[in-house]
């Protein structure tokens, strides 16, 4: 049932990070491939060390993991207006950057490939994180005016 002071009450979910959450999740899947791809590259063609492999392919797995949930908070969210889960989504971005830079910086052997995507990776990050922080703005500005 839709009340008088529901219909007037403007939406405030953004469409910007909605995009970008929904390119995101894309992206990350073909990123999740190409990293697998190189890491079964590296193994076959580069002297890797094995418990140093092993270590590296579950940051792979633990950052995959970590983004679904972390895009799922961030779209719930934000289609909700909830400054909860866009705390959540934001506590989850952190780890998620780390375990990038961590495939950027300091993995044992990093490809040219894997530099372009967990480069481009940290760009929708704080792409995604700037918006984020835009919308709660908005939302806790909302629910103080609403009290």
């Amino acid at each position: 049932m839709v009340t008088k002071a529901s219909a007037l009450r403007p939406v405030l979910s953004s469409l910007p990070l909605q995009l970008l959450l929904f390119i995101n999740a894309w992206w990350f899947a073909a990123f999740w491939l190409v990293t697998v791809g190189c890491f079964v590259y590296k193994a076959e063609v580069l002297p890797y060390p094995t418990s140093i492999f092993a270590a590296e392919i579950l940051l792979v797995v633990f950052l995959l993991i970590l983004e679904v949930f972390r895009e799922y908070f961030g779209r719930k969210g934000n289609l909700t207006e909830r400054v909860v889960a866009m705390m959540i989504f934001l506590m989850f971005t952190l780890p998620v950057a780390v375990g990038h830079v961590y495939l950027l910086i300091w993995q044992t052997y990093s490809l040219r490939l894997e530099v372009i995507v967990n480069g481009l990776s940290l760009i929708f990050i704080a792409i995604e994180l700037l918006f984020s922080i835009i919308a709660i703005v908005q939302f806790g500005r909302a629910d103080t005016t609403v009290s």
